[in-house]
């Protein structure tokens, strides 16, 4: 992968969360009305669309803790688990320690 790749994929699930809230504070800027309800519609693809990208990432990051040869076997386990349950916050972290000296 190659570092600028990486790092973008990285980031854009922080990015791509940070986009679904713009919907709905321009719905609290405006009148009520069908733009707000348009404005709901496309909230929650955007919501959908950030669960299935960090549902994608989450897959090749544990991918590449699985095949990385910088881990031993606890620290896999460690990782493994870490990049599940806080994902969007470990992500940064393992490219930096990991992918990007790869």
């Amino acid at each position: 992968m190659k570092k600028i790749g990486s790092f973008l994929l990285s980031i854009s699930s922080l990015i791509l969360l940070l986009l679904i809230f713009v919907p709905v504070i321009i719905s609290y800027l405006i009148e009520p009305s069908v733009a707000t309800l348009i404005l709901l519609v496309v909230s929650i693809l955007l919501t959908l669309l950030f669960a299935v990208w960090v549902i994608v990432v989450m897959g090749i990051y544990i991918a590449h803790a699985t095949k990385c040869e910088q881990l031993d076997g606890k620290k896999k386990g460690i990782w493994i688990t870490l990049l599940v349950v806080f994902s969007l916050f470990v992500f940064p972290v393992y490219w930096y320690l990991y992918i990007r000296t790869a």
